[in-house]
């Protein structure tokens, strides 16, 4: 009897720990245990008694699947207690390919002694019901677990009508569907071809690609990262965090949106062909603009989430690439940087037609390692902050914003010197910052609209404006940045087969679409 309890509680303890009460309370913080049985009966049960019957047959398949376990827990809480979202496809790609340095900053800002209280908890009880498994196996028949493995099987199978909020039912296919998605199987088979697709990128310099201004021209991509355009002054934060571009000539679109909230989803769709519609990632901005015979130049303050990663091979495609050092022990380096050798290429006169693309890092979290220790920290309470939260991290934040603010304008000094020039601030994805929750950062199962809210500002120097009266500047228009490519070729006054013109935001046939957040709608408020 003790044993069939025991092999009892096992399944239902991998049940809970799949669907936690921590996850549920970390996330939702109301009504969490039905949902949870509910939700989390249906798939686990199933997989529990295949592992089971698995592990009666070896010890190693026993350990394996306790590391497995363990793993995907600690995986699953941290990411609920921190993010307040599910762990998906998206997260594993980011924790199986950061760098040791992005790690270790992360960790720092993320322990707490409750997490890791909570991670001991989960990972120390498997641990002890596996070895008691192990001793109580033997006189478990294989009878009996073939029985719980064709009872999970079939639980598994079944469709329950759950209703929504007074919603009709869903059908059975779209329940199976439901439950199936929300275990973890399915985000690592998602993973794979996610994983897959650095391999699809297709990179070459296409032929016939017509720039139609004549003479010298520099186009400018800034990208920040992290950026909340909630958190900007000159979007109409109370906090003056960008003093210095509000200053600025600047066109101040108020309705643009990232495509992700992670950098790794993001800026493939930034810079290529792909977009939340098609994800094939066809050639790259840098290369349509060698077709057009500019002299291209990626500034980046990581060389992304690993060496091989598709943001990296992106970079790769420009003529010169210049990648902040941030392995070094000795010194810490600032993306003050990136702007010092983006303004000696400005002031270099060998190339008449430049693009430059210049990837920060400043508002990354943990924020304070990003900017100067002795750059002036905002110290009082923030404007807008959840009940509970922790200030300091806030105000970290909005420094990390102000830094920013400090070089993008310093950098436009430079810009404002040189003729033909046309110039977009925007960022890979916005940031939770307290604003709809206690917590801090991104994720890239976030559906807060903090983490995809961002700024887009265009600044043009005066021959540029005069030169090219066909370009649209109507701040009001909404725009997702997955067809960004299309604007920065319209901007530039190229002419390519690869180019929509109803996807450039600056373009007289701009045809708004759907935005979308996790294929749900998004509206502006």
């Amino acid at each position: 009897m003790f044993k069939k309890i025991l092999l009892l509680f096992s399944c239902f303890y991998f049940f809970i720990l799949e669907n936690s009460l921590c996850l549920h309370y970390y996330i939702e913080n109301s009504d969490f245990f039905p949902k949870a049985c509910i939700e989390g009966l249906i798939p686990t049960i199933g997989l529990t008694s295949i592992c089971i019957l698995l592990s009666s047959r070896l010890h190693i398949v026993e350990a394996i699947l306790f590391l497995f376990i363990a793993f995907w827990n600690i995986a699953s809480i941290g990411q609920a207690s921190l993010f307040h979202s599910w762990l998906d496809a998206g997260t594993l790609y980011i924790m199986f390919s950061s760098g040791a340095g992005e790690t270790f900053n992360f960790l720092k800002f993320a322990f707490s002694f409750r997490l890791l209280f909570t991670l001991l908890a989960v990972t120390m009880l498997p641990a002890m019901l596996f070895w008691l498994y192990t001793k109580q196996k033997s006189y478990v028949s294989f009878k009996n677990r073939l029985a719980f493995f064709l009872i999970g099987f079939s639980v598994m199978l079944t469709p329950l009508g759950l209703s929504q909020g007074g919603q009709t039912k869903r059908s059975i296919t779209a329940n199976i569907d439901k439950h199936f998605r929300n275990t973890f199987y399915f985000k690592i088979i998602s993973y794979l071809p996610m994983a897959r697709r650095i391999g699809d990128f297709q990179a070459f310099v296409p032929d016939n690609v017509v720039a139609a201004h004549e003479g010298d021209q520099t186009i400018i991509l800034i990208i920040g990262e992290s950026l909340n355009r909630n958190h900007m002054s000159i979007y109409g934060y109370p906090r003056k965090t960008t003093p210095c571009l509000d200053a600025e000539p600047l066109l101040i679109y108020k309705d643009v949106i990232s495509p992700a909230s992670v950098t790794s989803q993001s800026i493939p769709l930034m810079l290529t062909f792909a977009n939340l519609q098609n994800k094939k990632t066809v050639t790259s901005l840098y290369d349509i603009f060698k077709g057009a015979g500019f002299r291209t130049y990626n500034f980046s303050g990581s060389k992304g989430v690993a060496t091989n990663d598709i943001i990296h091979r992106i970079g790769l495609r420009a003529d010169e690439s210049f990648y902040l050092d941030r392995d070094d022990d000795e010194r810490f380096a600032y993306d003050s940087e990136l702007f010092v050798a983006a303004s000696k290429v400005l002031s270099d006169k060998k190339y008449p037609k430049k693009l430059l693309v210049i990837q920060t890092s400043v508002a990354h979290f943990p924020y304070k390692p990003f900017y100067p220790s002795n750059f002036k920290e905002f110290e009082n309470t923030p404007p807008k902050l959840y009940p509970g939260a922790e200030p300091l991290y806030a105000n970290q934040y909005d420094t990390a914003v102000r830094y920013f603010d400090e070089l993008v304008s310093g950098f436009m000094n430079e810009i404002k010197k040189i003729p033909a020039c046309a110039v977009i601030i925007t960022t890979d994805h916005g940031q939770e910052v307290a604003d709809y929750s206690p917590t801090y950062g991104h994720s890239s199962a976030t559906t807060f609209v903090s983490c995809y809210e961002i700024p887009f500002l265009v600044y043009l120097s005066d021959d540029y404006k005069i030169r090219h009266p066909e370009l649209v500047f109507d701040v009001t228009r909404s725009y997702q940045n997955d067809n960004l490519i299309h604007s920065v070729i319209d901007l530039a006054c190229l002419k390519t087969a690869f180019f929509e013109e109803q996807l450039s935001i600056f373009n007289k046939n701009f045809l708004p679409k759907q935005r979308l957040i996790h294929k749900k709608e998004y509206a502006y408020n």
